[in-house]
């Protein structure tokens, strides 16, 4: 059975709708040339590592991890790509069933939480490998956070 949205339902839902498709779609336009971006994160981190004075072991060490994270990375990719792609899909039919769009926004978000969930095991990863200070050299920066100690 088909559930449509009410007329007077409808502006609430597109722009709860709009909203979240600019979250989930929009990730790829936080990404920077520069390499700040979250797609450049992995890279950032690497040369980082190579900046630390590091014994051979735990760079090897720190580099398996990296290598095993983008490994992760690449596999993961497709399957988020498709729940964004049925996003752009069911919102761009004429009548948009609101529980068909929720429950693919939960199927987005559930994705895009094991992805989060993937940068902090390699982060917490790489953390058991290195001495404090080397931690506090690596650990990424951030805005509110810089000049303090944890």
């Amino acid at each position: 059975m088909r559930t449509l949205i009410p007329r007077s339902r409808w502006g609430r839902l597109a722009a709860a709708a709009a909203i979240t498709t600019s979250l989930v779609l929009g990730g790829s336009a936080l990404a920077r040339p520069d390499g700040s971006g979250k797609r450049a994160g992995l890279e950032k981190l690497e040369r980082k590592l190579e900046r630390l004075d590091l014994d051979a072991e735990t760079r090897d060490a720190a580099f398996a991890v990296l290598d095993r994270a983008r490994a992760d990375r690449r596999a993961f990719a497709p399957e988020l790509r498709e729940a964004r792609d049925t996003m752009r899909e069911l919102m761009s039919q004429t009548e948009v069933e609101e529980p068909a769009v929720m429950a693919q926004v939960e199927a987005v978000h559930a994705l895009e939480l094991e992805r989060h969930k993937a940068r902090l095991r390699t982060m917490l990863e790489l953390r058991e490998l290195l001495t404090t200070e080397q931690w506090q050299e690596l650990r990424p920066q951030r805005r509110g956070n810089r000049g303090r100690s944890d």
